[in-house]
């Protein structure tokens, strides 16, 4: 009979802002949040404030997580994480880390106190076969100056704010030089699995982490929304320090409003389950939206103010227990 792991809950409490839909990259596993395109379409300071107080008050999620795209690109990026620090979230980010050491230095100064790297590549080679950045320079020089600055501002980042590595399973080797890079470093890691292969994914990550002597050491449960399940894993001799890695894996959380009749529900096409509130710019009506799911593109797709009406609003209450 295994061990039963020992259980934590994970409550979620984060609003997450997709800041603009444009990226520098077009990696073949991400799902830019839902988005179809990638479209420069930065979203408003004033009403993601304004959407984000209310969203506070009235399901109690205390953090706004910048994401994209890429949100760094975002022109008035640092405009916009220093009014939501003034109202009193806690400011998270996802970046690529391709970004001006200075913009980086100006995002931590506004109030971003919390930044994770999508770092799915080591080596320039590995990122020029796997991240597919469109229309970027394809001499290999290029990539070794991106992979030394996203590198150089991992490093930077770390001196005053908390820094994990987010990657997505790609393969045995290049997914396996993240994980050495990060121990190495002692980074915190979250292994993603490829939403688009996750059998795969979870056969590649058992076998990597085993051959670095590592086992689940406590299991995560997710409350409010998906996103917080997943596995803790530590060291099986107990000898050494345990490196800070989770496996993340989206937990059984549904959102009522829209779960309950879905065709995709207990489907592999369900990749998230309901893993939170994101809003955005729609780059067509160039109005914002909230998005409630990343498989589907109806009903899920709302006006901001019908989450704090009718239906979605007391589905919302029920999962936040607010």
């Amino acid at each position: 009979m295994s061990e039963r792991l020992p259980t934590e809950t994970v409550q979620g409490d984060s609003i997450r802002v997709l800041a603009t839909h444009a990226c520098q990259e077009r990696c073949n596993f991400c799902h830019n949040e839902g988005a179809k395109d990638y479209l420069h379409t930065p979203i408003g300071i004033e009403e993601t404030v304004a959407f984000s107080k209310r969203a506070r008050d009235e399901f109690g999620l205390t953090v706004v997580h910048l994401t994209g795209g890429e949100p760094t690109l975002h022109p008035q990026i640092v405009d916009l994480a220093r009014a939501l620090k003034r109202a009193d979230f806690s400011v998270q980010m996802t970046t690529n880390g391709d970004l001006p050491p200075h913009l980086l230095d100006e995002i931590i100064e506004a109030g971003v106190s919390s930044i994770n790297f999508s770092l799915h590549a080591i080596t320039p080679e590995d990122f020029r076969t796997t991240q597919v950045p469109g229309g970027l320079n394809e001499k290999l020089e290029y990539y070794e100056f991106l992979m030394r600055r996203k590198k150089s501002n991992i490093e930077k980042a770390r001196q005053s704010a908390k820094v994990k590595l987010n990657t997505v399973v790609i393969n045995e080797e290049i997914t396996g030089k993240v994980i050495d890079f990060a121990f190495e470093q002692n980074i915190p890691l979250r292994l993603m699995r490829n939403l688009n292969n996750i059998e795969e994914s979870d056969r590649i990550i058992e076998k990597l982490l085993s051959e670095k002597e590592l086992r689940p050491i406590l299991k995560q449960e997710a409350g409010g929304d998906s996103g917080g399940s997943g596995t803790v894993y530590g060291s099986i001799s107990g000898n050494v320090q345990n490196p800070d890695v989770k496996v993340k894996k989206f937990g059984a959380v549904y959102l009522s409003s829209i779960c309950e009749s879905c065709r995709l529900k207990d489907t592999p096409r369900c990749r998230e389950k309901f893993y939170g509130i994101r809003i955005n710019v729609n780059p067509e009506t160039l109005e914002n939206e909230v998005r409630l799911c990343i498989d589907r593109d109806d009903e899920v797709v709302v006006k901001p103010s019908e989450i704090f009406e009718g239906r979605h609003y007391e589905a919302l209450k029920q999962n936040y227990g607010s």
